[in-house]
């Protein structure tokens, strides 16, 4: 017997079959691109959260460093034990040479940092010890970096020192490229010259720039050498010396940053020493009698810095 075929009945033909596995398909796809979408979202908001909260945490250390290093600095130089101790952090810190050990050296102590800035408050000593850990790094950093401010043509852009200033430093470093807020006194310790009595501990202090006063104040220094380069460069060497000395005592003097102001102020006087008397040198003058030199011209006595100068130009046998 023949079948016959109920008219009321639907028949699936294959390309029915394909449009509604095709629909299947994009419903699926749009549901994966929801669920992508969503977990972007989410994962791009807990990682701002926690960025946010890191970057608070750092905030509040930088805070804290600012606010009381300086003063505890003031007040703590008084004391012959801090002196000590503040020169041993020194001592050790300077003979690291390593820059992955200096940088483990201060995870520890941002990581002591932010313990002490959420109880009591950091002390001298561990302020000291990340700042010098820092300052370390940059001293080796510079080098090894061979990172230069100066133009092609010797002039400065302001831009350019605020770059190099960041570089030198690692990642991270509160204070890298950025100009100090706050006013501060540089307080350098020393001993006194004796011939038969025992050497006194003695110290210098000087307020720089005020902050409110650092922007326009380096950018005339800057203006200053720029406009001058063209003339200096066949100018008479004491002329180019005495240039040189009185731009980068005035850079220090200005100490638009927190820290490393002298590690760039002498980075600029090696690059403008070398671009004025055409060759390559390094600036390396033993470290007390660069300090000395820059306490004489702090009260008008210009020769010790010109002649300490002068010397680091003769041993690259340079013509005067």
């Amino acid at each position: 017997m023949a079948c016959l075929r109920n008219p009321s009945a639907r028949t699936t033909s294959p390309l029915n079959w394909v449009l509604a596995g095709s629909a299947s398909t994009v419903r699926d796809l749009i549901f994966l691109i929801i669920g992508l979408i969503g977990g972007w979202v989410g994962n791009y908001y807990f990682y701002r959260k926690q960025a946010s909260q890191t970057d608070t945490i750092s905030d509040l250390v930088v805070a804290a460093l600012d606010r009381n290093y300086e003063q505890a600095l003031r007040n703590g130089v008084k004391h012959a034990s801090t002196i000590h101790a503040v020169r041993e952090i020194d001592v050790e810190v300077g003979e690291l040479g390593d820059l992955v050990t200096i940088r483990n050296k201060m995870d520890s102590a941002y990581r002591e940092l932010k313990t002490s800035t959420a109880e009591e408050g950091p002390t001298l000593s561990q302020m000291h010890r990340f700042k010098a850990l820092g300052d370390r790094w940059s001293e080796l950093a510079s080098v090894d970096l061979n990172l230069r401010i100066l133009e092609e043509d010797g002039r400065i852009e302001l831009d350019r020192v605020i770059a190099v200033h960041k570089n030198i430093f690692p990642d991270n470093f509160p204070w890298a490229g950025k100009f100090r807020t706050d006013h501060v006194t540089v307080v350098e310790n020393f001993g006194t010259v004796t011939r038969v009595v025992d050497t006194v501990p003695a110290e210098s202090k000087f307020q720089p720039i005020a902050p409110e006063h650092i922007d326009e104040n380096l950018a005339r220094l800057i203006s200053h050498w720029n406009s001058s380069i063209d003339s200096l460069v066949d100018r008479d060497p004491k002329v180019k010396i005495d240039e040189v000395a009185n731009f980068h005592h005035e850079f220090e003097l200005v100490h638009p940053f927190l820290d490393g102001n002298g590690r760039i102020g002498r980075m600029l006087l090696e690059e403008q020493l070398s671009l004025l008397f055409q060759c390559s040198l390094k600036f390396g003058p033993d470290r007390t009698d660069y300090y000395h030199a820059l306490r004489m011209m702090n009260v008008g006595e210009k020769d010790h810095l010109k002649e300490l100068i002068q010397d680091e130009l003769g041993k690259f046998n340079v013509a005067l």
